[in-house]
């Protein structure tokens, strides 16, 4: 997205405004929202909406000089991000690079011609929904590949064994489902009993990590 759309040329009046000039201070605003994005957790197979919580509300509002405050803008995207029916706790971490982003891109917002804030705001935007879909997507496969693993150390390589206690019929690792909710809510005690020890040995694993 920061290719040939970065290097445009706008005219506005009679003073032009270069979206490369800028790429810099994009590129650090995007960042800073993925940064807390990081903390706003998801499902599985997030849609574009859930991918970016609070952040879609943030980047609709900045577009309103008149009518949106910063600190308004800050409230409200933190009560969304508590709505959040996954994280829903804001850390004081998550609540600093929240704070900093959205300080930062009305700062940036501020200095913009007022006929390019919507366009260079949907360029942010893209940047920031393009990032997190790759890291989603990332974050997906990574798990589909673990979860087997961490159940064929469990039942010692016995795919019949698991099969007796998960009352299913698979006929190697390579066929284990990822371990959605829905997956965990539609299957027996044993399923979720070994979902619920995958998720909290790699939340072991994260914090051990630093992550």
């Amino acid at each position: 997205m920061g290719g040939e759309g970065m290097r445009d040329l706008i005219v506005v009046g009679f003073k032009k405004f270069s979206l490369e000039e800028n790429k810099g201070k994009i590129t650090d605003i995007v960042n800073e929202f993925c940064n807390y994005l990081d903390f706003y957790l998801t499902g599985s197979m997030p849609s574009k909406y859930e991918i970016m919580g609070p952040v879609s509300k943030i980047l609709e509002m900045a577009k309103n000089k008149k009518q949106y405050t910063e600190n308004s803008i800050k409230s409200k995207a933190l009560r969304k991000h508590e709505m959040n029916r996954i994280s829903g706790y804001v850390s004081n971490e998550a609540f600093k690079k929240l704070e900093v982003a959205i300080s930062d891109l009305i700062i940036f917002r501020d200095e913009l011609p007022e006929m390019q804030i919507a366009k260079v705001i949907e360029i942010i935007d893209g940047e920031i929904y393009f990032k997190e879909r790759k890291k989603n997507v990332e974050r997906f496969e990574k798990i589909k590949n673990e979860f087997p693993a961490f159940l064929k150390k469990r039942y010692k390589s016995n795919v019949m064994e698991l099969n007796k206690k998960w009352e299913t019929n698979y006929e190697d690792w390579g066929n284990i489902p990822f371990p959605s909710n829905k997956f965990r809510a539609n299957n027996n005690d044993s399923v979720k009993k070994d979902i619920d020890d995958f998720k909290n040995e790699k939340k072991q694993e994260e914090k051990k990590n630093g992550e």
